[in-house]
C-alpha cells in the first residue's frame, strides 16, 4: 500500500536531514538546506494511511472538523527509508512520503521554486491561424 494519498508520485528532491516539532508544526530540514514547517492540523489532515484515506480512490474519509483544533504530536521521527513518522497523542500514526512532502511543501520558498517550474503557460492570441476550407472544394 502506498503511503502516498493520491496516484502520483513524488520524486525525492532532498532527502529530509531531521525534523523538529513543537506545539504548533513540524519543521523539516532537508539536506540541501531548505526549511519547511508544516502545521500539525494540516499534516493530520493530509494523513495518507488506509484508516484516513479509502485506498481505491484515495477519497479522503476523515473530516478535518473530527480533528481536534489542538492536536498533537507525541512522537516525531525518521523513517529507515527516509520518510517522516508521527505518533500522534491519540494513538493514530501518520507516515509522509518526503518526496510528497516536499511537493506539498508551503513555504514560501518551496512556493516559489513550483512556479518558476511550472510550464509557461502559451495563448493562442491572434496569431493562430484557423485554415479555412469551401465545401465544394473538400468534396471535389
Amino acid at each position: 500500500m502506498s503511503a502516498i494519498a493520491d496516484f502520483s508520485t513524488y520524486k525525492v528532491i532532498s532527502p529530509i536531514r531531521s525534523a523538529l516539532e513543537d506545539d504548533t508544526q513540524v519543521t523539516v530540514l532537508w539536506l540541501d538546506g531548505r526549511t519547511s514547517p508544516y502545521h500539525l492540523l494540516w499534516l493530520r489532515d493530509n494523513c495518507p494511511c488506509s484508516r484516513c484515506v479509502y485506498s481505491v480512490t484515495r477519497e479522503q474519509v476523515v473530516e478535518i472538523l473530527d480533528i481536534p483544533e489542538d492536536i498533537q504530536a507525541a512522537r516525531v521521527t525518521l523513517t529507515d527509508d527516509g520518510n517522516l513518522d508521527i505518533l500522534w497523542q491519540d494513538g493514530h500514526a501518520s507516515t509522509y512520503d518526503a518526496g510528497w512532502l516536499r511537493a506539498h511543501a508551503y513555504d514560501e520558498e518551496s512556493l516559489a521554486e513550483r512556479e518558476r517550474l511550472k510550464p509557461k503557460k502559451r495563448l493562442w492570441g491572434s496569431s493562430l491561424a484557423v485554415p479555412a476550407f469551401h465545401y465544394t472544394d473538400i468534396m471535389a
